[in-house]
């Protein structure tokens, strides 16, 4: 009886160290369990945290692919603006070197018009000096021939005397 006693007693010892044995396993099975949900709310958070850099990251790129593009456009309507300048420079001169010919070509038609009315003033001129010439020669022979005449006249009136 004292054995079946002692027996009884170590399975009742090793029921109870098997139920503290239990009991610790538990504990330590849940010190894992919360070190494993620790260990994954980690790798979650610094998933969440790549996951957030990534973000992060792909906003800087689009931010910096925006401004590039601004500033690309930025370029774009300067050059275009720059062009159109240019075009408008080239547009005035053409204008003013155009005028500078009408201009030139006005000055040259006139000079000629002056040159030619100088010209015909001068075949003008000349026409008068000839007409004034001619004039003047046959007055000058007319005088010369009343002279003659008068001459003539008198020796015909002292022929008519002598003869007398």
């Amino acid at each position: 009886y004292l054995e079946l006693r002692i027996i009884n007693k170590d399975k009742s010892a090793a029921k109870i160290q098997a139920m503290f044995r239990h009991k610790e396993n538990a504990k330590i099975a849940e010190a894992e369990q919360q070190k494993l949900a620790e260990e994954l709310a980690a790798k979650e958070a610094e998933e969440a945290a790549k996951a957030a850099e990534a973000a992060a990251i792909e906003e800087v790129n689009r931010l910096v692919r925006e401004e590039a593009e601004a500033k690309k456009q930025e370029k774009l309507a300067a050059k275009k603006l720059l062009e159109e300048k240019e075009e408008a420079e080239r547009l005035i001169l053409e204008e003013a070197a155009r005028k500078l010919q009408e201009e030139e070509e006005a000055i040259e038609k006139a000079e000629e018009e002056e040159l030619k009315r100088l010209e015909k003033e001068a075949e003008d001129m000349k026409r008068l000096a000839d007409e004034a010439e001619a004039k003047e020669k046959e007055r000058i022979a007319q005088e010369a021939k009343m002279e003659a005449l008068k001459i003539a006249a008198k020796e015909i009136e002292q022929k008519k005397i002598n003869e007398e």
